[in-house]
């Protein structure tokens, strides 16, 4: 599952196209069954993970500056410089969902992106973790000073998704942990933990079909957002992504970290700037994140393919 899964990733794109555009009710029923598709696809990366290292990252001051200067510091004006070029002449409200849905950080997807690609699945989770805590107050302020409007952030929403995310798959990864080491030894253990991720994959299809699924209809009916959305989400995507990875090859961080971090200044949470951008403004500024799904999924596996080659610039 887990060396095909770039063919299984566009396989499940092309799928939930077809059935969210003939059987829209579809996507709407599965919806309700998304908290299972993640924890699905976040608990076998945790019952993988040493829970002991997740603490040890907070401690490591340089991890911990790195992820918030890449996040919260370079990310926001370099999104208003590519919100400039690429939607001048577009109406006001998609260069805000756009800058909006840049300075949102961190979904769900780091954690499995970096487990995929070989990265620290501790280093990812305690990212996260940092990064939707610092939201709360890095959000409203940038855009402020890029949009000239204050927007609230719903703390019940950041949290929700801190719970989703980080709390729940740590505890019970945790647990299923202690009890497969009890049952059948440590070694034994050893020797299942290679599957873990496989297992996950089968969550990541679940979710990339229904978010496809969901804007199925939009896909189809506005071509021409797609184009402006890829080009203008997919460039910003290569340039973040090569950014972090400078950085952490300066910073002297191992392969682990690097991918991490990488992943967890590109991947971001789609489903915050959605909450978020339809309080103030709606409409046209919901439309970037809403398609942003299908620019972001085959970007992260162009990631995917990228950072296993990348491993041995890394020490």
């Amino acid at each position: 599952m887990q060396k095909n899964l770039p063919y299984f990733v566009v396989a499940t794109i092309v799928a939930a196209v077809l059935v969210g555009d003939r059987y829209p009710n579809v996507p709407k029923t599965l919806k309700s069954y998304t908290y299972v598709t993640v924890f699905w696809m976040l608990i076998p990366m945790m019952v993988s993970a040493d829970m002991s290292a997740v603490v040890k990252v907070f401690v490591d001051l340089k991890l911990v500056v790195s992820a918030i200067i890449l996040n919260f510091i370079i990310t926001p004006p370099l999104g208003k410089s590519f919100a400039t070029i690429f939607y001048h002449h577009q109406p006001v409200l998609l260069p805000v969902g756009y800058l909006l849905n840049m300075v949102t950080p961190c979904s769900s997807m780091v954690i499995a992106w970096t487990g995929f690609a070989g990265g620290s699945i501790e280093v990812a989770t305690a990212v996260v973790a940092l990064s939707l805590l610092l939201a709360v107050g890095f959000i409203p302020v940038w855009m402020w000073l890029l949009t000239h409007t204050w927007v609230n952030v719903p703390i019940y929403i950041i949290f929700k998704n801190l719970t989703i995310i980080v709390i729940i798959p740590i505890v019970a990864g945790y647990i299923i942990r202690r009890m497969l080491i009890k049952k059948m030894g440590k070694e034994k253990f050893i020797t299942i933990k290679p599957s873990m991720p496989g297992i996950s994959s089968l969550g990541m299809y679940a979710i990339v079909f229904i978010a496809m699924a969901d804007v199925a209809r939009k896909i189809i009916a506005h071509p021409e957002y797609i184009l402006l959305v890829a080009s203008s989400m997919g460039t910003y995507y290569f340039v973040l992504w090569a950014i972090a990875l400078l950085w952490a090859k300066v910073g002297g961080f191992n392969y682990g970290e690097a991918v991490a971090l990488s992943y967890s200044v590109t991947a971001k949470n789609l489903a915050i700037t959605i909450a978020i951008a339809m309080v103030p403004w709606g409409g046209l500024a919901v439309l970037v994140p809403a398609f942003d799904p299908v620019i972001q999924v085959p970007v992260m596996l162009v990631f995917l393919y990228l950072s296993k080659k990348l491993n041995p610039f890394f020490p």
